[in-house]
């Protein structure tokens, strides 16, 4: 029998750091950063994927996906809303 994902709450539009090593795309691992679609408690969470700088990864520039809490770290977020708000054009 599997183990439960960990209920989480996590803020809209906060940027969250990556947990347990976790990698989202090892082709692109500067976009190893997610700012959650919606404020609540979730075990799973639409999420973008971006940078540090809050510049969603390019092949997700059409919306928000889903992502397991435990890849997500909310002992740690970044405590503050992503630098900017999100860039859905690679920064520009």
């Amino acid at each position: 029998m599997s183990t439960p994902l960990p209920i989480k709450r996590f803020i809209k539009g906060m940027l969250y750091y990556p947990e347990n090593d976790f990698v989202f795309d090892s082709d692109n691992p500067t976009y190893n950063y997610f700012v959650p679609d919606f404020s609540g408690k979730f075990c799973i969470i639409d999420c973008w994927v971006c940078d540090i700088e809050g510049n969603v990864h390019p092949h997700y520039l059409g919306g928000a996906v889903p992502i397991e809490s435990d890849c997500i770290s909310v002992l740690f977020p970044s405590g503050k809303p992503v630098p900017g708000g999100l860039k859905l054009n690679d920064g520009k």
